[in-house]
């Protein structure tokens, strides 16, 4: 960290499955996400080629993305509440992936919409999944 900078909450410097916790948490806490926006949402491909959806728990984080091929886009919040309901159902539907803040030259997680929800729900109510077992 540079003297005089605040870093996000999620520090970049992480592995992706730290990223993916804190993600969840701050997803929950915050009731919000954010995804980049310019005439469309940005998407990006995984190391197999598959388009993803790129989804960040922090503004900063998203707008520390707008860069390279996403030059000119805004991030943009997205309420927990319409990616549950909506857009991953939607994304789901297109035959798409997430990918959870993703951080140029790191490991990129990819986890299924399925997944994704899953852990949504888990860190929403926590108590859910144990009684459920």
């Amino acid at each position: 960290m540079r003297v005089g900078t605040q870093e996000p909450k999620s520090a970049t410097k992480r592995d992706p499955k730290a990223r993916y916790r804190q993600f969840l948490k701050l997803a929950v806490e915050n009731k919000l996400v954010w995804g980049l926006f310019r005439d469309g949402w940005a998407l990006s491909r995984d190391e197999k080629g598959q388009t993803t959806f790129p989804l960040w728990a922090e503004r900063e984080l998203a707008e520390r993305s707008a860069k390279g091929p996403w030059q000119g886009y805004e991030a943009a919040e997205i309420p927990l509440e319409d990616l549950l309901d909506q857009l991953l159902p939607q994304l789901a539907r297109d035959e798409l992936k997430t990918s959870i803040s993703p951080v140029s030259g790191e490991a990129l997680l990819a986890p299924s919409i399925a997944q994704l929800i899953l852990d949504l729900e888990h860190e929403l109510d926590p108590s859910a999944s144990e009684e459920s077992t």
